[in-house]
């Protein structure tokens, strides 16, 4: 838990020292992130702790800060920093996961019966169901709901299969070196297309 706060003071001092500056700016300054990087191996509370600080000026692609840049170590959640801003820039923060339900064949608007297959398509929400971003108790609303759409568009039973298609992502989402300790926790469950 020290660590952890001791990383984001860290993070947060170098974002706040870094504001209205670029990287090449703070190259020009003796170096401010490269002597801060240097000071946090003082920190006594990091003494025997692993640590690897490595930034880069992607303009001119030289080195602003390194301390011990080529030291394999886990990322650990500091890498989750990484996976969020890259999220933002990609999808932008107004994204929203969305999950298709379609059928196949034709529905007997006599029988309310659905002749064909149901479709259940995942967009890779990591939400749906899920503890962290539902009400306690209302994780599994989005079936009601999911039931109601479905009943209200007059199929009322099913001929057919009901079939769920994850295959949005088309690879493993689960790599070789992941760490088995974690896999049971909500912060090491592997990408699918369809998480519930």
């Amino acid at each position: 838990m020290i660590l952890k706060q001791v990383l984001f003071i860290i993070l947060t001092s170098l974002f706040h020292q870094s504001i209205g500056q670029t990287a090449t700016d703070l190259v020009k300054s003796n170096n401010a992130i490269q002597k801060y990087a240097d000071g946090i191996l003082d920190y006594d509370a990091l003494k025997h702790a692993p640590f690897s600080f490595y930034v880069k000026n992607l303009d001119d692609d030289k080195t602003v800060a390194d301390v011990n840049g080529d030291m394999s170590i886990p990322a650990a959640s500091t890498m989750k920093l990484v996976t969020t801003a890259t999220a933002i820039k990609v999808l932008g923060t107004k994204y929203r996961f969305t999950t298709d339900i379609a059928y196949s064949g034709y529905i007997d608007s006599l029988t309310q019966t659905l002749h064909g297959d149901l479709y259940i398509i995942g967009g890779g929400d990591p939400t749906l169901g899920s503890k962290y971003y539902n009400k306690n108790g209302h994780e599994r609303d989005f079936l009601s709901q999911w039931a109601d759409t479905i009943y209200n568009s007059g199929i009322h039973q099913i001929e057919g299969r009901v079939i769920a298609d994850a295959s949005i992502y088309n690879y493993q989402g689960v790599p070789a070196g992941w760490v088995w300790g974690d896999l049971g926790n909500y912060y090491g469950a592997g990408p699918s297309g369809l998480t519930v």
